[in-house]
């Protein structure tokens, strides 16, 4: 199998015909990516409100010039 690996772009690929055996294709529409999209936003405003408090505060403006 490691002679159908191509490199393209600086990363390494395999043959698309080698993945239908496992993997099918399906299209998307615009209400699933909608939803996708959604939901990645809610994930990442959450990540942010639990990884918030952990962060060190940043310096001020009047620190940053003296």
């Amino acid at each position: 199998m490691a002679e159908k690996v191509v490199k393209k772009d600086g990363y390494y690929e395999v043959e698309p015909w080698r993945m239908t055996e496992y993997l099918h294709q399906h299209t998307v529409n615009d209400e699933a990516i909608k939803k996708m999209h959604q939901d990645r936003m809610l994930y990442l405003t959450w990540m942010h409100e639990q990884e918030a408090c952990r962060c060190l505060p940043g310096y001020t403006k009047d620190e940053l010039e003296s």
